[in-house]
């Protein structure tokens, strides 16, 4: 992950194709991060990683992405957002952020 920009090298954030949504390979990895960062782990409350993970949700909530298709492809990432903010609650959220993740 490139922590300075918040998102991943290896993902194609330019493209619309649906077979390659990095878009939601983002929240996903947002969701692995936010597990890693609340449950009992060596990366529990890990401050790198929290601000890792803020980052990247920076950049996702900058961009706004949305899937270019039928509401049915969107749920996904309407479901990964909510799991997020369910994971950090309002504990580790700015009300922003937890506006963005009900907002995909």
């Amino acid at each position: 992950m490139d922590f300075q920009l918040g998102k991943w090298p290896e993902l194609n954030y330019s493209t619309d194709f649906m077979v390659n949504w990095a878009f939601t390979a983002h929240l996903y990895r947002m969701r692995t991060m936010a597990l890693a960062y609340t449950l009992p782990t060596a990366l529990q409350k890990d401050r790198t990683l929290k601000e890792a993970l803020h980052r990247s949700l920076r950049f996702w909530l900058k961009h706004e992405w949305q899937r270019p298709t039928w509401w049915w492809c969107r749920l996904p990432d309407l479901h990964l957002g909510i799991e997020i903010l369910l994971i950090l609650g309002p504990e580790e959220l700015s009300y922003q952020e937890m506006d963005g993740l009900v907002d995909l």
